[in-house]
């Protein structure tokens, strides 16, 4: 089997080679979103003004689940466009999960609707998800995307999740970005849906990436997951 064969369907339509392409556009600007929020998050100044509650007396890290809710007038609701979060904590007080929900008008200026920041016992960032309104999912494809940090806080690798919708036109379930020690991509995973695995006998194609960026070799995978070139 050759890479090749991926590039378009018997039926015309645009496959893994197109759907990168497509997708590499796509992810430009999602990347500049992160960034911005990324400033938006660590500044301490979003909690003051907050009408706060406690949810949970004691959550499933041992303690407190806290909601803070801003309004109109607030510079974190008006100018970092955050109408509430909820605050996770484990003992002895270490925050592990926080919940940040944006406004409408933040919302549809970038398409995220909440995003959840995942930590470990000791408080290190492993995983920040990003939740799409379904508007932009339907306009671009994408439902959710997940980054996820190691044990030195660098990016390691990206999660994307399709809509069903995409999944179905473009025969891609999710797909897994890699980086490299110094933040460089160095691999995409692109995984069949099970109608077109099953067509096509593809389950996974793996593509590598040089320093610059360029595309190395890439690898094919059976439906039965093993490696077919």
């Amino acid at each position: 089997m050759r890479v090749r064969r991926c590039r378009r369907a018997r039926d015309g339509t645009p496959t893994w080679r197109s759907f990168q392409r497509k997708e590499d556009e796509m992810l430009k600007g999602r990347i500049r979103s992160y960034v911005i929020l990324l400033l938006i998050m660590i500044s301490a100044s979003w909690v003051h003004g907050a009408d706060s509650k406690v949810l949970i007396q004691e959550n499933e890290y041992g303690g407190i689940s806290e909601e803070q809710t801003f309004h109109e007038g607030d510079k974190t609701y008006d100018a970092d466009g955050i109408g509430r979060s909820i605050s996770h904590y484990g003992s002895p007080n270490k925050i592990r999960t926080l919940e940040m929900y944006f406004t409408d008008v933040s919302s549809g200026k970038d398409g995220i609707s909440h995003l959840v920041r995942r930590h470990d016992a000791d408080g290190k960032l492993t995983r920040t998800e990003f939740f799409y309104t379904d508007a932009f999912s339907k306009q671009n494809g994408v439902t959710q995307l997940a980054v996820y940090y190691g044990a030195e806080g660098a990016k390691t690798h990206e999660e994307y999740l399709f809509t069903e919708d995409y999944s179905r036109k473009h025969k891609v379930l999710k797909r897994l970005r890699y980086y490299d020690g110094e933040g460089l991509k160095s691999r995409d995973e692109l995984y069949s849906t099970v109608e077109y695995s099953t067509i096509s006998g593809i389950s996974k194609v793996v593509r590598n990436y040089d320093r610059d960026g360029k595309t190395g070799k890439v690898e094919v995978y059976g439906a039965d997951g093993k490696l077919v070139n």
